[in-house]
């Protein structure tokens, strides 16, 4: 006996309700092509109907006229829709498709499920369809007699097919439509009690649905990759992993496990072809370090100190010897599995559009956390016949902060300077120094001073205590900094050069403590301290780069790779690279205007023959745009 959910009709021209559910059935993925479509069923209020690929064009321009259509996984569903409608040749269709895009009327019940899940309880997990129904519905959707066999019925006679196809698909669609009207209920209870704005959808979907399929085009895409340039990067970084165990073992001999009878040998990790850490003697030496210095830190679920690097060590770094050499040592090993990757032609890394933080995520490889110091992105190279365009927000966090504490607080200082055209990395340099901008210019150490100044005037708004700027200033600007010179510094720009920052950064904010929000309307629940200070502007800077690279999408611009705030683009080798970039440009810093105001945006680019993290844009004597070229 047929579920409610199975229930079906083949779909003979019906007009379903203003919003209904999609969902596609496929031929198996293979490669990085959108596979096949085998049907699609739809469903809305009233029924569930079974569309044959022939009949989509016809479909698509009956309801997404003006219509709105629910799927889960949209950007997977989507470029099978696009693939689809371009090889039956539906031109109307397929526009309607990319306008409902574009007006925010395709909505993916994944994404907002966990939109709702970082609203409420700081959970970012992306549930499964089965999840949800499960969850949602009460309901187990089945997942395995049919779900592998569709290509099966691509250019087959419908009349000979097992019943049993068109009942799964129905299921689909018909759960992923209740699920969508659960979650729309509860993603205006949510929105209305916090009362922020709905302008991108509900919590951002409207932002987050077109950044997925941006996201999914770009990995298809791929990246070129040097693998001769990539194997003489790998030595070099093995020649830096043996450097790093020799200082090690200088400060701490027993650190690393020796045979008995054989003293000069490493016992080596299998696995990883590198010495074995002696634990406990790791242990004895941070946690003296630990108790010398008077730290708190993290225990592990045992009860001992906590030896992670990204969750605890990292941020002391700058306290002693061995800790940095530690922390080089374990970020140097973990580049070794980046190299993995990078043994083929063609990569196609991996990204997930939505984390807590409201920025993406990418593995397979992680190419969004890699050192600044790192050259492995430079064996990452353009297609034959092209070059590089790399391009990225000018101080983003710095006016997205500006625009928030404007909106909060009625004025900003930051702002201010931004508006006047001033670097405030330079005005909070001169500041700290006690002159004016004129004479700072004129300092023989004005380069040194404005890196400090960029270390405190990014640092500080996150929320960073004086001994974590500076580590992070050491770490990520190369600034020796004291803890003291920490603590002055902070006072400094929160009551001298910035003063909103005062009202920013303090502990009795008008906000819960344990909920913060985006200008544009994302939640995120269960924050500490610091994520509360930091969401709200790096958050919106997320959504500001995610709108832009949708306008690049639309453009025709071929991206390959995204990072936070950075896009790499590939150009035509003969094409007008000047013009290029600065229609890049315009799309990138109109994207991110209309989230921050007044704030004026800038962006800054180069042309490039690989990705060099370094390059910066280079002119020929006429003004025309040339590809940078190492020193």
């Amino acid at each position: 006996m047929l579920t409610e959910y199975q229930t079906y009709q083949h779909w003979q021209g019906q007009q379903l309700g203003p919003h209904f559910a999609l969902d596609t059935e496929t031929e198996l993925i293979r490669g990085h092509k959108p596979p096949r479509l085998a049907l699609a069923a739809v469903a809305d209020a009233e029924g569930t109907y079974i569309l044959h690929p022939d009949q989509l064009g016809l479909f698509i321009q009956q309801h997404l006229q003006a219509g709105q259509m629910h799927c889960h996984n949209l950007a997977f569903d989507f470029w099978v829709l696009d693939t689809e409608l371009r090889r039956q040749g539906c031109t109307d269709a397929l526009q309607q498709l990319w306008t409902a895009a574009d007006q925010q009327r395709l909505h993916c019940t994944m994404l907002l499920a966990t939109l709702i899940g970082i609203a409420t309880s700081d959970d970012d997990k992306q549930p499964s369809l089965a999840d949800l129904a499960k969850q949602v519905l009460g309901i187990e959707l089945e997942k395995d007699t049919y779900r592998l066999r569709y290509a099966e019925l691509i250019g087959t006679d419908w009349e000979q097919i097992d019943s049993g196809f068109f009942e799964y698909a129905a299921a689909d669609a018909a759960a992923t439509y209740r699920i969508y009207c659960w979650l729309t209920h509860r993603a205006r209870q949510i929105t209305e009690a916090a009362g922020v704005a709905r302008q991108y959808g509900w919590l951002t979907e409207g932002i987050q649905v077109r950044a997925a399929i941006c996201l999914d085009a770009i990995h298809r895409t791929g990246l070129n990759i040097d693998t001769a340039k990539a194997e003489q990067l790998q030595a070099d970084l093995e020649h830096q992993i043996q450097q790093t165990i020799c200082q090690l073992e200088q400060m701490e001999p027993n650190l690393f496990h020796r045979y008995k009878r054989q003293p000069y040998l490493f016992k080596v990790n299998n696995d990883t072809g590198l010495p074995k850490l002696n634990q406990t003697t790791l242990a004895e030496r941070l946690e003296a370090i630990a108790t010398e210095h008077k730290l708190q830190l993290p225990s592990t679920d045992t009860g001992r100190l906590s030896l992670s690097v990204n969750e605890c060590w990292n941020e002391y770094r700058g306290l002693a010897p061995f800790v940095d050499a530690y922390c080089t040592y374990k970020e140097l090993t973990k580049l070794r599995t980046f190299f993995d990757a990078l043994s083929q032609p063609v990569i196609h890394p991996r990204y997930r559009v939505l984390v807590r933080t409201g920025r993406t995520s990418c593995s397979s490889p992680n190419i969004q956390q890699l050192p600044r110091s790192s050259h492995i992105r430079e064996a990452v190279v353009p297609r034959p016949g092209y070059l590089f365009l790399i391009i990225d927000y000018a101080a983003i966090e710095l006016r997205t902060l500006a625009a928030v504490c404007q909106q909060r607080y009625g004025f900003s200082k930051l702002a201010d300077v931004i508006r006047a055209g001033t670097d405030p990395h330079s005005y909070t340099a001169a500041m700290f120094t006690g002159v004016t901008l004129e004479q700072f210019q004129q300092l023989p150490n004005k380069k040194q001073l404005r890196q400090q100044a960029k270390a405190v005037n990014f640092g500080i708004p996150g929320g960073l205590g004086a001994a974590a700027l500076a580590t992070y200033a050491k770490h990520s600007y190369g600034v020796q900094m004291t803890i003291d010179q920490a603590t002055k510094f902070r006072t400094m720009l929160t009551e001298q050069v910035y003063p909103e920052l005062r009202l920013y950064l303090a502990t009795n904010y008008t906000e819960p403590q344990d909920t913060v929000c985006t200008l544009t309307g994302r939640i995120r629940a269960g924050v500490t301290y610091t994520m509360a200070r930091n969401t709200p502007f790096s958050g919106l800077a997320a959504d500001g780069a995610k709108l832009a690279m949708w306008q690049l999408l639309r453009a025709g611009y071929r991206v390959v790779a995204f990072v936070h705030d950075e896009f790499i683009i590939e150009l035509p080798a003969d094409a007008d690279h000047t013009a290029q970039a600065g229609h890049v440009e315009h799309i990138c810093c109109q994207a991110m205007q209309q989230l921050v105001g007044t704030i004026p945006v800038e962006c800054e680019y180069a042309l490039a023959e690989r990705w060099y993290k370094q390059a910066t844009a280079v002119r020929d004597p006429d003004g025309k745009l040339i590809p940078w070229q190492p020193t």
